[in-house]
């Protein structure tokens, strides 16, 4: 099942846990724009996902945005 349609059946916890997996695997490929677009809709699930905003600056690190890492 696809997270969006998790989250709109209102289990956002397994819409986020789905929504991480394919973060996770497009940023281990290097599809960092991917990756980026998943975390932000991850938080705009939970803003106060602490994993998210981890992962969210790694990916900028690894780009090479050091202030956006921070």
């Amino acid at each position: 099942m696809r997270a969006a349609a998790v989250a709109k059946k209102g289990e956002e916890e397994k819409a986020i846990a789905k929504y991480l997996q394919a973060a996770e695997l497009f940023g281990r490929d290097r599809f960092f724009p991917q990756a980026m677009a998943i975390y932000k809709q991850v938080l705009s699930l939970n803003p106060h996902l602490i994993h998210a905003n981890h992962k969210m600056g790694e990916i900028y690190r690894q780009m090479g945005y050091l202030s956006e890492a921070i």
